[in-house]
């Protein structure tokens, strides 16, 4: 997700010139101005790698014992409740879980986001750093 910003910002910081006090200077201007975007590109890659982590998640019961229950109850009134106590605590778990990963994955397209749009900061720098000159 990052990886391309991460590119841009140390293909930039490679091919700068040092050999007149000018460039010197609009190199320094082009690293401090680089800094906010290969930061954000860390954070987005950072969210990204949260999301796929694997986690424990709830799971339906089998179906077997949905055929058991299913036969224990069939002549009595009680198993809607039943079932709904059962089920209801899995589904929760699970919203919670698509709920976490979700602001982790928003957490990712915005840092990426801000990590493109920080890109023109140097851009910026530079134009700002030629005129004072």
């Amino acid at each position: 997700m990052g990886g391309g910003s991460a590119l841009i910002t140390f293909g930039a910081l490679f091919s700068l010139k040092t050999d007149v006090p000018t460039s010197r200077m609009l190199g320094v201007v082009v690293l401090l101005s680089l800094v906010p975007s290969l930061l954000s590109a860390i954070v987005a890659v950072y969210s990204a790698i949260r999301v796929r982590q694997p986690r424990s998640a709830a799971s339906l019961p089998p179906v077997e014992w949905a055929l058991r229950m299913a036969e224990f109850y069939k002549t009595k009134d009680d198993i809607e409740l039943n079932v709904y106590l059962m089920l209801s605590p899995i589904c929760e778990a699970n919203h919670f879980r698509n709920v976490r990963k979700a602001k982790w994955l928003s957490l990712a397209h915005a840092a990426y986001c801000i990590s493109l749009s920080c890109l023109l900061v140097p851009i910026v720098g530079i134009a700002i750093c030629l005129l004072c000159i």
